[in-house]
């Protein structure tokens, strides 16, 4: 027996430029970000970055705070002209946190007393910590809540 299989139509995807798909694609491409590091940064897959641009898809609602506030922390200007473009406001930007140097250096003091070790080799930790989180994408304050949390 000769099983036929139905023959079905494929959709067609309908590739149309607007406003919002240039805007998208001009903004990565000012902020000098690949689809894999913008896709990587919002936690989607690069994919779905292509189809904004290419006129494919749109962002969902729900997503636009998280595009825009991405834009703000690493490229101001960008995110500026990106949410003008679209008609939309910029979230608040938190403005950044500032340590007092002597604050630092006396929690440095401290951390290198319990380690019983010289407060720049707790410094060189400190410093390749951050830029290893960085590097991943992890933001200090969540490494500090999970190894806070671990205990030891």
């Amino acid at each position: 027996m000769v099983v036929r299989r139905r023959w079905r139509q494929r959709r067609r995807v309908v590739r149309r430029q607007s406003d919002v798909s240039r805007a998208l694609a001009h903004a990565r491409a000012a902020a000098r970000l690949s689809m894999v590091d913008l896709g990587r940064a919002l936690k989607l897959n690069p994919k779905t970055i292509r189809r904004w641009e290419v006129g494919e898809a749109r962002p969902q609602e729900r997503a636009w705070p998280a595009i825009l506030a991405f834009y703000a922390h690493h490229a101001p200007a960008v995110a500026a002209a990106l949410a003008a473009s679209l008609g939309r406001t910029l979230p608040p930007v938190p403005a950044p946190i500032t340590l007092d140097p002597q604050v630092a250096s006396l929690v440095l003091a401290r951390a290198a007393d319990a380690l019983d070790v010289a407060p720049k080799r707790v410094l060189e930790v400190l410093r390749a910590a951050a830029h290893a989180a960085h590097e991943a994408g992890v933001p200090i304050a969540a490494l500090l809540r999970t190894v806070s949390e671990q205990g030891g």
